[in-house]
């Protein structure tokens, strides 16, 4: 019985993120973490979605998670 329950834990329903992807959240209604940031369209990204955001957008600079701090920063400017 228990097989067949998918608990919210892994749908990510209740999990929180300092940043979550947004076109996840657009599109999907889902809350993804985010590991992106674009400087160009001050938006997030998770792994998944700035595969496509780069390959549409490919002048943009993105930048990781090792780069957090800066995420903040442009966050602020824009």
């Amino acid at each position: 019985m228990a097989n067949n329950v998918e608990s919210s834990f892994h749908r990510g329903s209740d999990l929180f993120f300092d940043f979550s992807c947004f076109s996840c959240q657009e599109n999907d209604g889902k809350n993804t973490e985010a590991e992106f940031y674009c400087e160009e369209c001050s938006k997030f990204y998770c792994s998944i979605c700035v595969e496509h955001h780069n390959f549409l957008c490919k002048k943009h600079e993105v930048l990781g998670k090792k780069n957090i701090r800066q995420w903040l920063r442009l966050m602020w400017v824009n």
